[in-house]
């Protein structure tokens, strides 16, 4: 009966194994699709009791909250919401990376990579909203190698950390 018991237990594991005898190429990337990701399990973010994509949230400077609220087991967002209270009710400007690219740059025609304040940008470049007002800088590098052609563009926004290492930087070019 325990054979049995046991034999039953581990059938369900027998499809997911890796065969005994495979193994695994290593010299070859090897693709993952993810196909449960999904948005719908955010938390919502209010910012002075409008609501915004996590992203504007993220490009905003966390000096101008005076307060930062996490209400859990809201039945209309099962997945809480993060409310912000800025000081003074700061005026947040949301714009899509390829408008603001568009706005501020000549660019066109090579493909663009994304990177806001180091993190890579997964997210289409028309869908993903930051907060023009705190923008610090727009970097842009264009990568023209072989058949490789496409702009590499650094958008830093105004926190702390950035305006001091912009102010370094502009202190070195003065040099």
């Amino acid at each position: 009966m325990k054979i049995l018991l046991v034999t039953l237990l581990f059938i369900p594991f027998l499809g997911f194994s890796q065969k005994p005898n495979e193994e695994i190429d290593l010299s070859k990337i090897h693709v993952l699709i993810d196909t449960e990701f999904n948005d719908i399990n955010k938390a919502i973010f209010k910012i002075d009791d409008v609501v915004y994509p996590p992203s504007v949230a993220m490009s905003l400077n966390s000096d101008d909250f005076e307060n930062v609220n996490v209400i859990k087991n809201d039945p209309n967002f099962p997945n809480g919401i993060l409310k912000i209270k800025t000081k003074n009710n700061i005026k947040i400007n949301p714009i899509t990376l390829k408008d603001l690219v568009s706005k501020y740059t000549k660019l066109s025609g090579n493909q663009n990579i994304y990177n806001v304040n180091n993190q890579i940008i997964n997210e289409k470049s028309n869908e993903y909203l930051i907060d023009e007002n705190n923008v610090l800088s727009i970097t842009i590098k264009e990568i023209d190698k072989a058949d490789l052609k496409f702009n590499y563009i650094k958008i830093n926004t105004k926190s702390k950390e950035n305006i001091e290492d912009f102010k370094k930087s502009k202190l070195r070019v003065k040099k």
